[in-house]
């Protein structure tokens, strides 16, 4: 039987209820070639998850870097900026500040992929007993 969560998303009973979010790649891609109408929509549904997939995880490193990086240069040219002796450490501090708040922001989102799951785990419980 089709039933509704509480999250507004159907599915089958049984626990295999999920969102796109929740999908990784590869069961987003099992998913485009179950569901496609052909080669050709298959073929352009595997181009755009493999392109939003390499973007995001582009996006995720260069976030992660650039704090990095700023806090490097910094302390590299610490005492040898010509224009202005607080430029390094104006970077120092930024990038500290950047890595303290990636490491914060991933912190929280494992935290609430583990509230998911929890929460789905309950759901799939639940539903067979609807």
């Amino acid at each position: 039987a089709v039933v509704s969560t509480q999250s507004g998303h159907y599915g089958r009973g049984g626990g295999d209820v999920e969102d796109d979010d929740n999908k990784g790649f590869w069961d987003r891609a099992r998913e485009a070639k179950r569901t496609a109408d052909g080669i050709v929509s298959s073929f352009i549904t595997m181009v755009t998850i493999t392109s939003v997939t390499i973007i995001g995880t582009c996006c995720i490193i260069t976030a992660a870097v650039i704090p990095f990086v700023a806090v490097v240069i910094g302390i590299i040219k610490f005492d040898q900026c010509p224009a202005n002796s607080m430029i390094p450490v104006y970077l120092i501090v930024v990038g500290v500040l950047g890595m303290i708040s990636s490491f914060l922001s991933m912190t929280q989102q494992v935290m609430d992929d583990e509230k998911k799951e929890k929460s789905t785990d309950c759901d799939s419980a639940l539903i067979p007993l609807l």
